[in-house]
């Protein structure tokens, strides 16, 4: 999965950024329209936003590595040897 992962980013990574940055525009839209933010604030709000979903994809992806790397270890230290 990570090999698949570092060999496609660079081609999907652009768009799914740019999906983020343009779903955080509409719920952006939505606030500034109903009242919960203002519009001057729009901005901000999409790069504060941005840099939280990708922050949190970064330390979600971190933690599935470690975990995926100790149950690699559970598996080959429960394994017995070949005899």
């Amino acid at each position: 999965m990570q090999a698949f992962i570092e060999q496609y980013w660079p081609l999907v990574g652009p768009y799914i950024t740019s999906g983020v940055r343009g779903v955080l525009l509409v719920v952006a839209g939505y606030l500034a329209q109903h009242g919960m933010l203002q519009a001057s604030n729009k901005d901000q709000f999409v790069q504060i936003g941005l840099a939280l979903v990708i922050g949190g994809a970064t330390q979600a992806w971190s933690w599935w590595q470690k975990h995926h790397q100790q149950q690699k270890i559970k598996i080959a230290l429960a394994t017995p040897p070949p005899s």
